[in-house]
């Protein structure tokens, strides 16, 4: 009897996930997740798209690298609050124009 509720609780979560997983990729905006030296963790669809950039170029890739100089206050003080206080937050960054071109990310 332990045994089927266990198998019926991990397909619950597979659906859960699998879900999950749909949703964030599909989404029609962008996402980024970034950890908390903005290095970019994981990225939907729509965000390889905007950049044009392939998922695996952009995973590993600190965030911070296609921001704007002026705006990396901004990103460092959301992580810093968003890692710290364990709040969300938001905040709006300029990307640099040709920072997602294959030629400047071999650069970084």
């Amino acid at each position: 009897m332990q045994r089927d509720e266990l198998d019926r609780t991990r397909i619950e979560l597979e659906n859960s996930l699998s879900m999950y997983a749909a949703l964030y990729d599909f989404a029609p905006v962008g996402y980024l997740t970034l950890g908390r030296d903005s290095k970019i963790q994981q990225t939907n669809l729509t965000a390889t798209k905007l950049l044009g950039v392939d998922r695996s170029r952009l995973r590993g890739m600190r965030f911070k690298r296609l921001v704007v100089p002026e705006d990396h206050q901004l990103l460092d003080a959301l992580l810093e609050t968003v890692f710290t206080k364990r709040e969300p937050g938001i905040c709006e960054v300029k990307l640099l124009a040709d920072a997602a071109q294959p030629s400047k990310l071999s650069q970084m």
